[in-house]
């Protein structure tokens, strides 16, 4: 959560599939490596995001791999003209529970 309030807040416009699109390609526009190396303070200013008490290099690492893996599903969610692939890609990221049984 840290993270996101650090982010651009052009990046949370537009409707769901829109901002969370982009939120995550903006993640993967650069290497886990040099997020990592970013000195980027928490909302409050008070300590620095990435400490290695909270995040090791092999944790960001980790996470970052899950980050592309969603980046890909949500431009394939947001991208598609089927309605049933997108739902499909959509739940991928955001779990089965996402969507109500009667979608189609």
């Amino acid at each position: 959560r840290q993270l996101l309030y650090a982010l651009p807040d052009n990046l949370f416009l537009g409707n769901p599939a829109e901002y969370i699109t982009k939120l995550l390609n903006h993640l993967i526009k650069w290497s886990a490596n040099d997020w990592y190396q970013t000195q980027i303070n928490t909302p409050c200013n008070d300590r620095i995001l990435f400490t290695p008490s909270e995040w090791s290099l092999n944790t960001w690492n980790s996470f970052y791999e899950l980050v592309k893996l969603w980046a890909k599903g949500a431009s394939l969610a947001s991208n598609s003209q089927d309605i049933n692939v997108a739902i499909e890609a959509w739940k991928i990221i955001l779990g089965d529970n996402y969507f109500p049984a009667n979608s189609p």
